[in-house]
């Protein structure tokens, strides 16, 4: 709806505000190129958007990427969220960012050392404002690192804020955090061997989560979830959903959910290519993404950046960022350059004309 008005009028700050929120809704069902995709466009006009809501996306850019399993491209993410960060000067932005960091080192099983000294300083007064339907929640994040410090008085502090901060979220109606606030929970009951509370917390969130669909929240939980989310005995609706979830945990190529909105149509090369096994002659294809696959086959048409990222439905700074590391994992410094070693290496294949 705010896509349909908005569009027609021209409103910038409104149309990134659809951006904002397709990509929370896509990322929470799991749907990370999607999100991504919204995220980065609220990314390009963040210099005329809400602040709070572009750090936000720019969070959930990071913490995309990252689901996705591009570690460096969350890095660069959350590189370009402090840089902004900084542009404004402001220590709420600041603290924003620190959680983002903390939450991307417990997502990649980091070093937490530094994070938790930011845990153990960070000092806010929960209100509706803090929690809203806000990604990136300090509060939140900092039950995170006390949660992946994992001694019984870290657990049993995260376990005390968590209680406290559901039962405000649930007084504010706010079901998304109150699901992200509960599954936190059922992992730190469960790590202190609070198995009967963690079992039962846990069918708490299933039961909130599975109307919308709410995967990531499980997901981002980590190997934990899924052993916890095996145990359950649930049947019917429930049932159901928590076996979406666990196929989530499977290694993408083999999870992908059937569900999820299709993702823009691959040219037929990429489509073969894929389908298509290596022989044992060629060299394995590991080394770049399929996205970077597709980037990498239109800069052999010679399209601009701005083509390339209108037949990719992306944008040119998501092209930008497809091939800057294009040139670093083909060792090239150019376009024409990165098309020759392609050829070279049988990524490419040599025109028919």
């Amino acid at each position: 709806m705010v896509r349909a008005v908005t569009t027609s009028r021209n409103y910038r700050t409104h149309t990134a505000w659809a951006d904002y929120l397709e990509g929370c809704a896509h990322l929470h069902l799991l749907q990370l190129e999607a999100a991504a995709l919204h995220f980065d466009r609220v990314v390009e006009n963040r210099h005329v958007f809400d602040t709070r809501a572009a750090l936000d996306a720019m969070s959930g850019l990071v913490l995309a990427r990252q689901l996705m399993g591009e570690t460096d491209a969350a890095r660069d993410s959350l590189s370009e969220l402090r840089d902004f960060a900084n542009l404004l000067g402001d220590p709420a932005a600041l603290s924003v960012v620190e959680s983002c960091a903390a939450r991307l080192a417990v997502a990649s099983g980091g070093d937490l050392t530094p994070h938790r000294l930011w845990a153990q300083g960070f000092r806010e007064d929960p209100s509706l404002a803090s929690f809203l339907f806000w990604l990136e929640v300090p509060l939140i994040t900092q039950a995170r690192v006390l949660i992946g410090e994992g001694s019984e008085t870290s657990l049993n502090t995260a376990a005390e804020m968590l209680g406290a901060f559901r039962q405000q979220c649930e007084a504010w109606y706010f079901t998304g955090q109150t699901i992200e606030i509960a599954t936190l929970q059922a992992v730190a009951h469960h790590k202190l061997g609070r198995q009967e509370l963690a079992e039962t917390t846990l069918r708490e969130a299933v039961g909130l989560a599975r109307p919308g669909g709410w995967v990531r929240p499980f997901v981002e939980a980590g190997p934990v979830m899924a052993q916890m989310l095996e145990r359950l005995d649930l049947e019917g609706d429930d049932g159901s959903f928590v076996r979406r979830v666990l196929t989530a945990f499977e290694p993408a190529d083999a999870a992908a959910p059937t569900e999820v909105l299709p993702a823009p149509a691959a040219e037929p090369a990429a489509a073969a290519r894929r389908e298509q096994p290596v022989s044992s002659g060629r060299p394995p294809l590991d080394a770049l993404t399929d996205r970077e696959l597709d980037v990498l086959e239109l800069l052999q048409g010679r399209l601009y950046n701005k083509e390339i990222a209108s037949k990719l439905h992306i944008s040119t700074h998501t092209v930008n960022y497809h091939l800057k590391h294009i040139y670093e994992k083909l060792d090239v410094n150019s376009r024409r350059q990165a098309v020759r070693r392609g050829l070279e290496k049988g990524i490419l294949q040599h025109s028919q004309t």
